[in-house]
């Protein structure tokens, strides 16, 4: 559904993930917004952390907390089911 990045806020000094939607779509852009508003009412270790919604030159973003390591894409093939989830 969209594109993460790793970003800097020089506002608050600290690393953060930037998710931008990858199309314009209005469909979409609802299933975006209801997914930040899901993910910021979980309080867990293994969930990152929601900071900001909004939206930059048209495009909807969230500002979440960076988490290190490789990506689901670059690992899953040793991941069971259960672990991907």
């Amino acid at each position: 559904m969209g594109r993460v990045f790793s970003a800097f806020d020089p506002d608050l000094q600290r690393p953060v993930a930037l998710k931008f939607l990858q199309r314009e779509d209005h469909e979409l852009a609802k299933r975006f917004e209801l997914e930040a508003q899901s993910q910021a009412k979980v309080d867990h270790p293994n969930v990152c952390k929601i900071y900001e919604v909004g939206e930059w030159k048209g495009q909807p973003y969230m500002a979440m907390q960076l988490i290190e390591g490789d990506s689901l894409a670059a690992c899953k093939a040793a991941l069971n089911q259960e672990q991907k989830l």
